[in-house]
């Protein structure tokens, strides 16, 4: 848990503090009603009437030709939107180098990816569609991981690099708590038809500063569908929330996540998504066919330029909660709002949480509240307001004075 002194020293002012967890307060809970409200939805696809609904702002991911964001001509540039805001910015297909054999035992394993020959005349043997959802993972992961490109000219003298050593994406390997906390691990993995398989997480030596975004793939054993499923949109705001409730993360109220979405039946699309104080918003891409050698080969290096992408937009937002939005006018706060930002901040700022223990301002008395939500506390008229924390224990800083309960 940041500690609150630490915050205030980013955000000069206490009003700024009390939106910022405000703000954090109402995408967490949004976060949380889209994935209860799928968690419990009685089919595998999401009827686009229910979206709504569920919490999710839907809108399709045009590309270009090469495989880029296709850009509107009338599109406003200033669009702020949330279904509007962009997080990656893919590659395009283009852009990815040719690969070069510096093993011999690589030039068969190549063959058997862009030749799709094999799997036509049923030479190679997938007899279900997660066997060929796993190949097609398969052969994603050895185009992203082990083949070496020519980024650089021969008489250059530099190394080769794969495509995870030039994309932005560090590997966490198998999923780990940082991407979805343990108390998602039984829905996510409960499934013999679908789960997630791997996790990347950006780049400190690119990224110093930190960046919240999140790349993960999911492998669905079924027949590739243009709906929406629930397996996807429950990764993702599964990870959304975990994201959301990281120390590291504490000032990002957005959460993005490309999710790469791998079916039967040699199909896939790619999923950009982010959190937003109102919904889920999510822009699908149509599905992406690998089955034959032309479109394979071409849909393969879209993929690959999505999985390069650059990571961008502005993640830091909202930190205004909407009640204060929707009463202000010409952006300034009304007299009476600004003076109860200020009595909220003044709650908060004394707080501190050194070493786990909670210590009040207002003595000496050493309180450990162990507690099963909270990562802040915001006192208003007696009552107490905690940003939820999804049952990872926690101890929060709790005046002498509130009521019992």
């Amino acid at each position: 848990m940041p500690r609150l002194s630490t915050l205030k020293s980013k955000t000069p002012k206490g009003k700024g503090i009390a939106d910022n967890i405000r703000a954090s307060q109402q995408v967490t809970s949004a976060m949380d009603g889209v994935y209860n409200g799928v968690a419990s939805y009685i089919s595998t696809q999401i009827d686009p009437a229910s979206y709504v609904s569920l919490g999710i702002e839907f809108r399709l991911l045009n590309l270009d030709e090469d495989g880029k964001h296709l850009r509107l001509p009338n599109a406003d540039p200033g669009d702020a939107h949330p279904a509007s805001l962009v997080f990656f910015e893919p590659q395009g297909a283009e852009w990815v180098a040719p690969v070069v054999i510096t093993n011999p035992d690589y030039e068969k394993r190549l063959k058997r990816i862009t030749d799709r020959s094999e799997i036509v005349q049923g030479k190679v043997l997938l007899r279900n569609l997660h066997s060929q959802a796993s190949y097609l993972y398969s052969s994603l992961e050895w185009m992203f991981f082990q083949f070496r490109r020519q980024f650089y000219r021969a008489k250059d003298g530099k190394v080769l690099l794969n495509l995870r050593e030039v994309s932005r994406w560090l590997e966490s390997g198998d999923i780990v708590p940082s991407v979805i906390t343990e108390k998602f691990y039984p829905a996510l993995w409960g499934s013999v038809r679908w789960s997630p398989s791997a996790a990347f997480v950006p780049k400190k030596s690119v990224y110093p500063e930190g960046r919240p975004h999140i790349m993960i793939t999911i492998l669905i054993g079924e027949e590739p569908t243009e709906e929406l499923l629930r397996a996807e949109v429950m990764t993702i705001t599964a990870a959304i929330i975990t994201r959301l409730n990281s120390d590291e993360l504490f000032e990002h109220n957005t959460i993005p996540v490309m999710a790469i979405t791998i079916f039967g039946r040699m199909n896939a699309r790619v999923i950009e998504a982010h959190s937003s104080q109102q919904a889920l918003v999510i822009k699908k891409t149509q599905l992406f066919d690998f089955l034959t050698d032309d479109a394979g080969n071409k849909n393969m290096d879209i993929l690959l330029g999505f999985m390069c992408a650059d990571l961008v937009g502005e993640t830091k937002k909202p930190n205004v909660p909407i009640n204060i939005l929707q009463r202000t006018k010409g952006g300034q706060a009304t007299e009476d709002e600004e003076r109860r930002l200020q009595e909220d901040a003044q709650q908060i700022a004394p707080y501190e949480q050194p070493k786990g223990r909670a210590r009040s301002s207002r003595g000496s008395e050493q309180l450990t509240t162990p507690l099963s939500v909270g990562r802040s506390v915001l006192i208003r008229d007696g009552r107490e307001y905690m940003l939820p924390n999804y049952g990872l224990d926690s101890t929060v800083a709790v005046p002498n004075d509130l009521p019992n309960r």
